[in-house]
């Protein structure tokens, strides 16, 4: 089996696919002695040198999965020239490859952020036609009229460019803190905020909660981290119709083992796909501790939510993460009302926002989609 050659020099640490691209255009790369061009295909029989140097073979390093809870004032880069702390600092060390970030969040933005060492998950994911969507927490200092939130979900154009929410919802608050929880089928730069701004709303608060199926757990500290399962891992495969990289797993060590994913409904988009078929094997040595990969790595979870991972309210607690990780004082947290006109059986959220309104990834799975936008997931 051939794999494009910046993809192999890129998952044996040697940089971006970018990066290799142009060391390959700059003719730093042979292959089989012969000075190797872009496009070019490799496979396991042929003999690469970058700068006379012939790098380690690939091997099947098994796919992996990362949760974090991203807290603010934290960059999505993987380096910064102004010394701010990036979210590639403390994740932990791979043999082979590097880790991807699904997506993006802004400086100012928390939440759920994902990582991979699969550059083919990361792109699937990442594209619009995938399907997709985010779910964010946002949290905003006036009340929107019903006639402006169905405008938010019709669609604005700001500064030239559509914009609009797939779903939007009030959850709670008074004053000059309001809750919403909106969901988007993409994430182009500053999305949510700039929505809001366009109807006169100002956002001083914004959390991702869920990216897909997967959502942010209640129980992961800010700046903390946690794994997906093996389980969680092929359900999450082969939603996608991707195949997986097989192996023996030792994720970060975790303490509680329901599962991060929500039920999720197939994808329009990949139907035509086959379903690959997915094995895995048992992890040896049980799981493996966070050591060595920084002091902001703990994946530990509380008893609160050690509930099975076919359970009910497992998923349902998976979902409902706005205050995952203690992050919110209790000040900041909305208080739900007592009105007796809270959210009816057909699941409206309440008029008056007494009542929590339910989370779109629990009551019929994403939207469709407003358009095509760019392939790689920009901060929001």
């Amino acid at each position: 089996m051939s794999e494009k050659l910046q993809k192999v020099l890129a998952d044996l640490g040697h940089g971006s696919r970018r990066r290799m691209e142009a060391a390959i255009a700059d003719g730093r790369v042979t292959v089989n002695g012969e000075v190797a061009h872009l496009g070019q295909r490799v496979g396991p029989e042929d003999s690469i040198a970058i700068d006379g140097q012939r790098p380690s073979k690939p091997v099947n390093e098994p796919a992996r999965v990362l949760v974090m809870n991203k807290s603010t004032g934290v960059i999505c880069s993987r380096r910064d020239s102004e010394g701010r702390a990036t979210v590639f600092e403390n994740l932990p060390k791979l043999r082979r490859g590097r880790w991807i970030s699904i997506g993006r969040l802004d400086v100012m933005t928390s939440g759920l952020l994902l990582f991979t060492n699969d550059g083919d998950l990361a792109a699937r994911m990442m594209h619009p036609s995938t399907g997709l969507d985010r779910e964010y927490a946002v949290r905003v200092d006036t009340a929107l009229d019903e006639d402006v939130v169905e405008q938010l979900k019709r669609g604005v154009v700001v500064e030239d460019e559509p914009l609009g929410f797939s779903d939007l919802r009030f959850y709670a608050g008074k004053g000059r803190n309001h809750w919403y929880h909106a969901v988007l089928m993409e994430g182009k730069n500053r999305e949510v905020r700039r929505l809001f701004e366009a109807v006169g709303s100002h956002v001083n608060r914004l959390k991702r909660v869920r990216y897909g199926p997967v959502a942010l757990p209640s129980w992961l500290r800010v700046g903390h981290l946690a794994e997906l399962s093996s389980e969680d891992m092929v359900s999450l495969y082969t939603l996608l119709k991707l195949p997986m990289v097989p192996g023996s797993r030792r994720p970060l060590a975790r303490k509680d083992k329901s599962t991060l994913l929500l039920p999720y409904p197939e994808l329009p988009a990949l139907a035509h796909l086959p379903t690959p078929r997915i094995s895995i094997k048992p992890a040896s040595g049980g799981v493996r501790t966070a050591r060595g990969a920084g002091r902001n790595i703990d994946a530990r979870g509380d008893k609160r939510s050690r509930a099975g991972a076919g359970s009910t309210r497992a998923r349902t607690e998976a979902s409902d993460s706005v205050w995952g990780g203690g992050e919110s004082s209790r000040e900041e947290r909305p208080r739900r009302g007592r009105s007796s006109s809270r959210q009816s059986s057909a699941g409206k959220p309440s008029t008056r926002g007494a009542g929590k309104a339910p989370s779109p990834a629990r009551s019929g799975g994403p939207a469709k989609s407003r358009g095509k936008g760019r392939p790689r997931g920009s901060s929001e």
